[in-house]
């Protein structure tokens, strides 16, 4: 994964499984529950959503960019998506209350970013509801991105 959109990059690289099963298979969780209950568990789900992440990257015919951005005060946007010097941040929760708090690393990001690019829009995943934080940042339901095992049929999907 690329980490470069910015200029006040810290020279730290992000380690992201590209199997969270996997993943999860050698430090022994083997249900939802398990992931839940752990203390690392936005971990967990940053693992799970940048894998969905990375596959819709990998069958784009455009190309788009997943970068990762962190500055060396340790402010940072867990995922950045880039088309053509468009941006979009995405920081991922696990609990479902989202205050502009959350923001904080995107904010410090689209100041940092100086013109060179744009931040079309800030994104927080969360467990909660979808609902607008600013004028430019919304908060959405991560859920959206990984569907439920129960509510995915085959013709959902046009099968």
């Amino acid at each position: 994964m690329a980490t470069n959109p910015a200029a006040a990059l810290a020279k730290a690289p992000k380690l992201l499984w590209t199997d969270c099963g996997l993943a999860a298979w050698l430090a022994r969780i083997k249900s939802s529950a398990d992931a839940r209950q752990r203390s690392d568990a936005g971990f967990w789900l940053e693992q799970t959503l940048f894998q969905t992440l990375d596959t819709w990257r990998a069958l784009d015919s455009q190309r788009r960019k997943l970068h990762f951005w962190r500055d060396r005060a340790g402010h940072e946007v867990d995922f950045i998506l880039e088309e053509a010097d468009k941006l979009v941040g995405l920081e991922i929760k696990a609990g479902s209350q989202v205050t502009t708090h959350d923001l904080i690393g995107i904010r410090v990001f689209r100041d940092a970013l100086k013109g060179k690019a744009s931040l079309v829009r800030g994104l927080v995943l969360h467990s909660g509801k979808s609902r607008p934080l600013d004028a430019q940042d919304t908060a959405l339901p991560w859920g959206w991105m990984v569907p439920a095992p129960r509510r995915l049929r085959l013709a959902s999907l046009g099968w």
